[in-house]
């Protein structure tokens, strides 16, 4: 089974540095960052509207997380050992 870069860069964040969330960011009409966040686990947390601003047009933001319990129960895993 291949492991994605985002898959590893998930596992480091929560596995080796401990992290309790991983948030992401981008523009509503970004349709492949949204695709890939959702595919990953990740969950629409906020939508900031015309939140950010690009060739002089609004536009909405939304937020997504991932929480360390969501990241290890997706991968059948209770808790990183030693760690709530």
């Amino acid at each position: 089974m291949e492991v994605s870069n985002r898959a590893i860069v998930l596992g480091f964040l929560f596995e080796e540095r401990g992290l309790r969330v991983v948030e992401a960011w981008f523009q509503l009409g970004n349709v492949r960052a949204a695709g890939a966040a959702k595919k990953m686990g990740f969950k629409v947390t906020v939508r900031v509207r015309e939140g950010t601003i690009m060739y002089g047009k609004f536009h909405d933001t939304l937020g997504l997380d991932m929480l360390r319990e969501e990241y290890y129960e997706s991968r059948g895993k209770r808790t990183r050992q030693g760690v709530p």
